[in-house]
């Protein structure tokens, strides 16, 4: 049905008198409950606000009761704000002055009805565009205009509601009666006042207001004095026109204050002595009504705009005599804070809307936007140039009917307000107005989404736009996932945003709602067709950004397994790492390059990894793949297993909730023995301490003998972190240490072989060439030296880095044979094998077989056994060198309690003076040079005769070199492990001599005063020892040889 201010601009003017009786009836009805029943005064009854529940007009409705009032139950006035549409106003509710109360009844209500009736009749507003003053005249005077032909009970029935006094108007029960069609009588008659005649100048006199305003104006510079002499107060107080008396005092007042207000004075007083007069433009217009005026200015924009600015300007005074004071202030004070051109058309709109909500166009006037489809071209051009000027009356107009919140035209409008001003015009094409559009339709999307105006994204799907188009950052879609809005994203994938297009930044809007944890807006992407493998502009993938740590807005999202669940289902690859760089060079971001397991493993909540993982085992996942190490920043590439190890050491303390995880992945094949950085999971197991999780690696087939860096086995880095009980839990098992005795006796074979080849080579030249059969002996020492260096270059060459090679050196040194066998017992094994193979080769020579000859004999095949012999000895050293460096890490972590401790508690070693060694390879080389004249001058003196083998003298060489070096019978030192004695030793000091038996304790090792040079250390027996010239008992001091503790504490 809509209102009955719709239905008159539809339907035209109602003559139907059952017709009008319906409308009169519906509304004296609401009227009679709203005073009687509610006690309230509507004070707002008008078409606009009656509204209609068919065409049949036999039901209504009133709405709107923004300004209605309650009256007090004893009382039927109420003051109420001045307020409603000045045509249906009772003469009670005008303003006067600054006043803006009123005390009213409830039959302002009735004068309301009265005219709304008088426009049914008339199919138009009765004081459309009449001023307020004069409107009010009119009603006071009751001068009402009543049109020709009107029903005679309806015109009477009219008259008594427009009554001017309350108490003589007529009210609902002479409505009913005139429904009823009862006769009504009404005197409708206004009072006139008799003016005095009286003389203006010599020749000119005036009788009325009207005559004397005709004289003001002709002659200013006498109306002046007039007015502000004060005659023409008097002459109107002598009237009886008391009202309009003091109106003029109050100009005269008010104005006499300069000429330009004097002048200001007289205009506005000429207009208050005739209210008939009509408003003269600065073009010569002459204006009576509202729409009159709103003309005027319009067709005299350039001046008014201008004009307008001065608080004195006729039009101002005009209106403030008509009784506009409030108009002429608020069009005043807009010329004060707007800019000119917006303020002229907003006087300009105010004039023509006539409280309607309407607009003038071309000449005609257009009540709803949707009516300007069917205006003519002259309208809809002007229409188009309002829309595209800004602050424009048709932007004024779309904002009173609350399609925009502001005049800015179209290329600077907000996506709200552009939207909303092609609502109504669906004829109006954008890209027509707009050039620039493709580069600005994403932002327009997305502002249009921010401020929920559903009803305008239509508007842009109407005018052709994409949704597929990307504004600074974000594109419509990612940016309704990013914020959660899942009803914008099944809007927008319904009318055909792509899943997979990418904003500016080359985010994804699956990445998008993954970072953002949106289920929601990923099942809704994934159902209309999104790649859930699709990398985003800085190298991510959907799965990989579900399990990653994210912020958004600011704020950390916590993850959700359920996210990276749902990827995996709908086809998500595990194995799509995140890329190193990113799609897009022109972004600085780059991705990390790591596994979405890797990531999950890191980042998800222990409660969720079981399923996750079984999720990423089921769709493929690779748990061996190497990946950046996701739990501890800066570290080297690790497996999913190391992954799942540091994520439970160091993120989540150890929960044992996750060794189903740590047992699924070793189940899906990651390799348990894998070394990372030198160290197996169970060396990292063993060193935090965590027997469980040992216990799992081992029942997964994690090896105990497996070696690590630094030469540590799993057991030795337990209890090197002081996890003694669970070391012994470790213990690699005795096939493991005879495999480490085993490796040793290999290893001192090859290099005797090594030894033994070398000097028959050695000897083969001899034979061979003349001038090296007597420089033969001197050339051992050479030939030591040659094999010396044979076997650093070759380590050198073998090793990786300088400190592997010094440490090879180092252990070859000290774990086999240590530095007297190479330096002093290996020479002298040289210099003697040399002498007798010399010695005793004419005897043996003989019997040998040729081949045998053949080969002694060849220089050639003996220097290639002798290259093969040390490249063997070389590769199998490095095996037995970790094997014994582990051993003795493994046997020196723990030290036996001290006295006084537990009996057979074990006890972390305290830290004890390192043994003493070689102090740099300049002693060493120097020891080596030293060794060589020593052999050499025995070997001379052993066999002086240059013939060398053939006089067979070699064989008094061991007794020669025992008498001329001079040496004696040492003492025997004691032979350590970890402080008990393993062999007798017999010691001697302080006037006693004793031997002590293997399984003698030895306690607080510790150094003691030097002898010269010699550094010195002393022991204390820990229980009584027999056997001994004086009697041990426990404490007792003891001296102890440095080459004992160096073996009982070397690491």
């Amino acid at each position: 049905g809509g209102s009955l201010d719709l239905y008159l601009r539809t339907h035209g003017a109602i003559h139907d008198l059952a017709q009008l009786h319906q409308i009169a009836r519906g509304i004296a009805d609401g009227l009679d409950h709203l005073h009687g029943q509610i006690r309230m005064i509507y004070q707002d009854l008008k078409p606009e606000n009656i509204l209609l529940a068919g065409d049949s007009l036999d039901r209504v409705v009133l709405a709107d009761f923004g300004i209605s009032s309650l009256m007090a139950a004893d009382s039927d006035e109420v003051q109420v704000v001045a307020n409603g549409t000045r045509e249906y106003a009772a003469p009670e509710l005008a303003r006067f002055g600054n006043d803006s109360d009123a005390l009213v009844t409830a039959k302002v209500d009735y004068f309301a009805l009265g005219v709304t009736l008088l426009e049914c009749w008339q199919g138009t507003r009765p004081f459309q565009g009449m001023l307020d003053i004069r409107r009010l005249q009119l009603v006071r005077d009751r001068q009402v205009a009543f049109p020709l032909g009107m029903d005679g009970q309806l015109e009477a029935l009219i008259k008594g509601l427009l009554d001017p006094s309350p108490l003589a108007r007529w009210d609902g029960s002479h409505v009913r009666r005139w429904i009823e069609g009862k006769a009504l009588h009404v005197v409708y008659s206004g009072s006139e006042h008799s003016y005095e005649r009286r003389r203006f100048n010599d020749t000119e006199f005036f009788e009325s207001p009207a005559q004397l305003s005709a004289l003001l104006a002709k002659h200013r510079e006498l109306g002046e004095d007039y007015l502000y002499l004060g005659r023409i107060q008097e002459w109107l107080h002598n009237s009886d026109d008391t009202a309009r008396s003091m109106t003029i005092e109050k100009i005269a007042r008010d104005y006499d204050k300069g000429p330009e207000q004097r002048e200001a004075g007289l205009i506005r007083a000429i207009y208050v002595l005739d209210v008939d007069l009509p408003f003269v433009s600065e073009g010569g217009r002459a204006c009576i009504t509202e729409e009159e005026l709103g003309d005027a200015l319009l067709a005299e924009r350039a001046h008014y705009q201008g004009a307008l600015m001065s608080a004195f300007d006729p039009f101002y005074l005009y209106l403030q005599a008509r009784g506009e004071g409030d108009a002429s202030t608020e069009f005043r004070t807009l010329f004060i804070s707007k800019s000119a051109a917006l303020s002229l058309n907003t006087v300009v709109f105010t004039l023509h809307e006539g409280g309607r909500k309407r607009i003038k166009l071309a000449g005609e006037f257009f009540y709803l936007p949707e009516d300007m489809a069917a205006a003519g071209p002259a309208a809809q051009k002007e229409l188009l140039e309002g829309l595209r000027a800004g602050d424009s009356r048709v932007l004024l107009w779309l904002q009173r009917h609350g399609y925009v919140d502001a005049t800015a035209g179209l290329q600077s409008a907000t996506p709200a307000n552009l939207f909303g001003m092609l609502k109504p015009f669906g004829w109006i094409s954008l890209k027509g107005e707009i050039t620039d559009w493709p580069s600005r339709q994403a932002g327009w999307g997305i502002s249009l989404m921010n401020a929920q105006r559903n009803d305008l994204r239509e508007v842009f799907v109407a005018q052709g736009l994409l949704f597929d188009s990307h504004s600074d950052a974000l594109s419509p879609l990612t940016w309704a996932v990013a914020k959660g809005q899942y009803d914008q994203v099944a809007w927008l994938l319904a009318h055909g945003a792509s899943a997979n297009f990418a904003d500016k930044r080359g985010e994804t809007p699956l990445g998008m709602a993954a970072r953002g944890r949106h289920e929601p807006a990923m099942v809704l992407l994934l159902d209309h067709g999104a790649d859930s493998n699709l990398i985003n502009g800085e190298g991510m993938t959907p799965l990989g950004l579900a399990v990653s740590l994210a912020k958004v807005d600011g704020q950390q999202r916590a993850i959700k397994a359920s996210a990276a669940e749902l990827l995996l289902a709908r086809g998500a690859n595990p194995q799509l790492a995140m890329a190193t760089a990113p799609a897009d060079p022109a972004l600085s971001a780059a991705g990390t390059g790591s596994l979405p397991l890797h990531l999950a493993l890191a980042n998800v909540p222990v409660a969720d990894l079981p399923v996750l993982v079984a999720a990423f085992l089921s769709a493929g996942a690779q748990v061996g793949v190497q990946g950046p190490n996701t739990v501890v920043a800066g570290a080297g590439k690790c497996s999913a297993l190391f992954t799942a190890l540091y994520s439970y050491h160091f993120n989540h303390k150890s929960d044992q909730a996750l060794h189903p995880v740590i047992a699924s992945l070793c189940a899906a094949g990651a390799d348990v023995n894998e070394q990372r950085e030198g160290k197996t999971p169970l060396h990292e197991a063993a060193a935090w301490g965590d027997g469980a999780l040992c216990a799992l690696l081992m029942e997964h087939g994690a090896k105990r003998s497996l070696i690590g860096i630094d030469d540590m086995l799993p057991a030795a880095s337990a209890r090197h972190a002081g996890h003694d009980a669970l070391a012994v839990q470790l213990d690699p098992g005795s096939g493991w240490r005879m495999r480490r005795r085993g490796n040793v006796a290999v290893l001192l074979v090859l290099e005797v072989v090594t030894l033994l080849l070398l000097m028959m080579c050695l000897a083969s030249l001899a034979q061979h060439f003349s001038f090296l059969h007597w420089g033969a002996w001197e050339s051992l020492g050479v030939t030591y030296l040659l094999l010396l260096l044979i076997l650093n270059c070759m380590r050198l060459v073998s090793a990786s880095t300088v400190q592997e090679y010094v440490a090879a050196v180092r252990y070859s040194a000290s774990d086999v044979g240590g530095w007297f066998g190479w330096m002093v017992a290996y020479p002298g094994l040289l210099a003697l094998v040399g002498y007798l193979l010399n010695m005793l080769w004419p005897l043996v020579a003989p019997q040998l077989h040729p081949a045998v000859r053949w080969l002694v004999g060849s220089p050639a095949v003996l220097g290639l056994l002798v290259v093969v012999a040390t490249a063997a000895s070389l590769r199998f050293s490095t095996r037995t060198y970790r094997t014994v460096r582990a051993w003795r890490k493994l046997t020196a972590g723990i030290a036996l309690a001290p006295a006084g401790a537990a009996a057979g508690k074990a006890q972390p070693a305290k830290a004890v003076p390192a043994p003493a060694k070689p102090g740099n390879k300049i002693f060493r080389v120097a020891l080596v040079a030293a060794a060589i004249p020593v052999f050499y001058v025995a070997l001379k003196l052993g066999h002086p005769d240059p013939s060398g083998i053939a006089d067979g003298e070699g064989a008094g060489l061991p007794a020669a070199l025992a008498t001329r070096m001079g040496i004696k019978k040492a003492v025997t030192p004691p032979v350590l492990w970890r402080g008990v004695l393993v062999a007798n030793a017999t010691l001697s000091g302080d006037g006693f001599k004793c031997t002590l038996k293997p399984g003698t304790e030895l306690a607080n090792i510790r150094e003691a005063a030097p002898n010269g040079t010699v550094r010195r250390f002393s022991a204390t027996v820990t229980r009584q020892v027999g056997n001994c010239a004086k009697r041990l008992t426990p404490d007792t001091l003891i001296g102890v040889p440095e080459a004992a503790v160096r073996k009982t504490m070397v690491m």
